[in-house]
Parts: structure tokens; sequence; C-alpha cells
């Protein structure tokens, strides 16, 4: 296994200034796909803390620590400020 990560960026434009956010998923990659859930190398990931791929894990389970999820919440509290 080796050492890997997901990240995803959120860009709000508002009035001419920019604000970025990062959600990030750490875990481990693997060399061959397990599970046939999700989409890309999600069968060849396995999360921080978990020993199943994202490609076995419900979809209402990676919900919770994706790192889409995380750069949404990220990108809400910033706009909870500037709104």
């Amino acid at each position: 296994m080796t050492a890997a990560y997901y990240t995803a960026c959120i860009a709000i434009v508002y009035k001419n200034k920019t604000y970025t956010v990062h959600g990030w998923m750490y875990g481990e990659v693997i060399a061959k796909q397990i599970g046939d859930g999700g989409f890309g190398y999600d069968p060849m990931f396995i999360p921080k803390g978990f020993d199943q791929t994202l490609g076995e894990l419900p979809n209402e389970v990676k919900k919770e620590f994706s790192h889409r999820s995380k750069a949404l919440k990220l990108a809400k509290k910033v706009l909870d400020v500037i709104l």
C-alpha cells in the first residue's frame, strides 16, 4: 500500500475577491481494484481509519468524510461570513 490523498478545491468569487477552500481525504492506494462503487480510483483507495475501499463503502458513509463534503462545509463557512 502507498499513502495517498484526494483533494477538492472550491473557489468563491464575490465582490472582486476570491476565496478558496480545500477538502482532503487521506488514505492508501492498493494495487488491485476491490468493489464496484464510486468511480475513478475509488476501488483502489482505502480511506484512513477504514479497511474497505471507497468502491466498497456505501455512499452514505463516504459522504460523511469525503474530500468534497469537507470542501463544501468549508465553503459554507466562507459564504456565511461574506454574505
